[in-house]
């Protein structure tokens, strides 16, 4: 312990020589009020100064400002480097920027650009800003069904687009308009559209551009009534040629067409047909008979009365007839009469001839409301039951004014220059023409004023070789009779395969020209040979091939129960098609019809379920040439006891070309 001690004292004499532990006689450091400096003792204040400070006389740090590189923005001391920006141009930070002059309509977002929106903030309460900064409507589709015929909404049909993965289902409400929301259609992202109802004709349309569309169904045939009118002709100012016995009077009664050109229906235009009994030289038969013909020998009638079936609406009753010498009728019809073969192209051409100088009646304004059909306890219709039901024709309306009066002739000629007939593979496409000359009415469809035709093989001995002569058409003009502002000339050409037989897939080629006048010369173009094509039921599959150059859209139609269709339009294209599963309303997916359609210059297939003055509701005004290729076994096949009720498509662009002269001629031969 005396040890430590002796130690402890040595020490602090030592450290006592150095000063330690005076501090009377060492340095103060002094920092008051400083934070930086010197402390008066070597050293240096706490805590001293920062990045970007220096240290002032008064100890306190200071702020240096640095605008070195900067035109305008902060100086790191809080305070502005001057702002060297000039008009147009701002500080963005610390560097001058040209910003865009917006204006009072347009926003600058987060891009530096100038838009219409920057968000949903600045655009209307029910729009949206897109990717592409513009104010737009949510996506959406419209969809408006209407009544080809009326023009009238279609409420509850369905609606339905197809798309991926899922098709999205709506029905249309009181406006026949259907809303999809969440999906729109356009240029880079098409849609298919199909819209349907149990008492229409289905309508797809594949393909389409937009999310704003109109669709125009066509009204199936209600099978429980029938509308008409009923009547007689008034043949008293047809004049008789000298060296004529005009012993036949024989008329032709309808109402005009409604419907596009791909489903017009005959029924519409000539009436069911209708047994008449016929008592000639000590003989008697019953005959079938179209409900709009009138037949009489001198003062005997066969058929008095005409009492055509029409479309409901505003109509326009149309009659061709005239007087025929007997001698005449009996050459013409007396081999087919007497059981020979019906080649059906040349009796057509040689029943047009006879009748070319034949007169027309219009009455226009027919209103046309149906009524309750009645059964059939005669069997007027001859198919042997007497339980079905038939137009009540004897309680048709007569028409306004009274008898239709036949005055005005067919005294307009027309010629037409036919190009030979396309080929194929096992011979000539078409063997015979036949054109249909008249007027569309407007909001009354087609009204026949003349027909004509002409042949490849004119008689037993010539061989086809595609040349058709030169056609003659006689044809009755208006006169007064119509509106000139209401109508327009038109002239229907048509190319057909006439060959009786096992049928299986059959074609006809069409033209629909536009006249000023039913006059001059006119050169038809070829016409066109049809596309190949298979279809599947089963699979709900067709396979086309060979489209006719120029085609600009399809028109496919799909047969169903009770002469119902599914029409299919689409753009052209060739390999395999499947139509789309079927509505709730049932399938319609049998036999097929494909229509290769050209159309006029400047209309587009996009345009046809467009609100426009161009769409599918006046398609026999759009078209300028079409092909067809069908599985109709009725078409041109007027040996079938149901003609008259065909309502075929195909079957009833081929009969349009032959009703003039074909509905005479079907009482001769059932």
């Amino acid at each position: 312990m005396k040890r430590i001690a002796i130690l402890t004292a040595a020490l602090c004499v030592v450290l006592a020589a150095a000063g330690c532990g005076d501090s009377d006689t060492g340095c103060e450091p002094d920092c008051a009020g400083k934070k930086c400096g010197p402390d008066g003792c070597g050293g240096d204040c706490s805590p001293g100064c920062g990045a970007g400070e220096t240290c002032g006389a008064d100890g306190l740090c200071e702020c240096t400002p640095n605008c070195a590189g900067k035109c305008c923005g902060d100086d790191r001391c809080g305070e502005a480097c001057p702002n060297t920006c000039v008009p147009g141009e701002v500080c963005d930070p610390d560097t001058c920027t040209c910003v865009p002059d917006c204006g009072p309509t347009f926003h600058l977002c987060d891009d530096g650009l100038c838009h219409e929106c920057c968000g949903n903030d600045h655009c209307q309460p029910d729009e949206i800003c897109n990717a592409d900064h513009t104010c737009v409507f949510p996506p959406h589709t419209r969809v408006l069904v209407l009544d080809e015929q009326g023009g009238t909404p279609i409420v509850n049909a369905g609606v339905t687009i197809h798309a991926t993965p899922n098709d999205l289902t709506a029905s249309t409400d009181i406006d026949g308009v259907a809303d999809f929301d969440g999906i729109e259609p356009d240029i880079g992202n098409p849609a298919s559209i199909s819209a349907s109802h149990p008492a229409y004709h289905y309508v797809t349309v594949v393909n389409v551009e937009s999310n704003d569309i109109i669709v125009y169904l066509t009204r199936l045939h209600n099978l429980s009534t029938a509308g008409g009118f009923r009547d007689e002709f008034d043949f008293s100012r047809i004049v008789c040629e000298p060296g004529d016995s005009c012993e036949v009077n024989v008329g032709l009664a309808g109402a005009s067409l409604s419907g596009n050109l791909f489903n017009m229906n005959l029924d519409m235009l000539l009436g069911e047909q209708v047994m008449v009994h016929i008592e000639l030289g000590g003989t008697s038969e019953d005959l079938l008979m179209p409900a709009g013909l009138a037949l009489g020998l001198n003062q005997t009638w066969f058929k008095e009365f005409f009492s055509p079936t029409a479309a409901p609406g505003a109509r326009v009753a149309w009659g061709l007839g005239g007087k025929i010498n007997l001698v005449d009728m009996i050459e013409v019809l007396g081999p087919y009469i007497s059981g020979g073969d019906v080649d059906q192209a040349r009796l057509m051409v040689q029943v047009l001839d006879m009748c070319q100088g034949n007169y027309t009646a219009i009455v226009p304004g027919v209103e046309i409301a149906p009524i309750p059909k009645v059964i059939d306890v005669d069997d007027i219709n001859g198919n042997g039951d007497t339980t079905d039901l038939v137009a009540d024709y004897d309680n048709f309306p007569p028409l306004p004014g009274g008898p239709m009066v036949l005055e005005v002739p067919r005294d307009r000629t027309m010629i037409f220059s036919v190009a030979p007939l396309p080929a194929g593979a096992g011979g000539y496409i078409y063997d015979s023409v036949f054109i249909l000359a008249g007027v569309l009415v407007r909001g009354a469809g087609l009204v026949p004023l003349g027909a004509g035709a002409g042949l490849d093989v004119v008689s037993a001995d010539d061989l086809p070789d595609g040349v058709v002569e030169d056609i003659v058409v006689t044809v009755a003009e208006v006169a007064g009779r119509l509106p000139e502002d209401q109508v327009r000339r038109v002239v229907l050409a048509l190319a057909m395969d006439t060959t009786t037989g096992d049928i299986g897939w059959r074609s006809l080629a069409g033209q629909v020209l536009f006249v000023d006048e039913f006059s001059g010369t006119h050169i038809l173009p070829p016409f066109r040979a049809p596309a190949t094509v298979t279809y599947d039921p089963l699979d709900r599959r067709a396979s086309i091939a060979d489209l006719p150059a120029g085609t600009d859209y399809l028109h496919m139609i799909f047969d169903g129960p009770a002469n119902s269709t599914w029409q299919v339009l689409a753009p052209p294209a060739e390999g395999a098609f499947d139509l789309p599963a079927a509505p709730p309303f049932g399938d319609r997916a049998d036999a097929m019809t494909l229509v290769a359609v050209e159309l006029a210059n400047g209309v587009s297939y996009q345009d046809l379920p467009a609100f426009n003055d161009t769409n599918m509701n006046i398609l026999i005004e759009l078209v300028t040439a079409f092909a067809i290729t069908t599985q109709s076994d009725s078409i041109m096949n007027s040996s079938c006891d149901d003609c008259a009720t065909t309502t075929g498509s195909a079957s009833t662009l081929a009969l349009l070309g032959m009703l003039l002269g074909l509905a005479v001629l079907r009482s001769y031969r059932r």
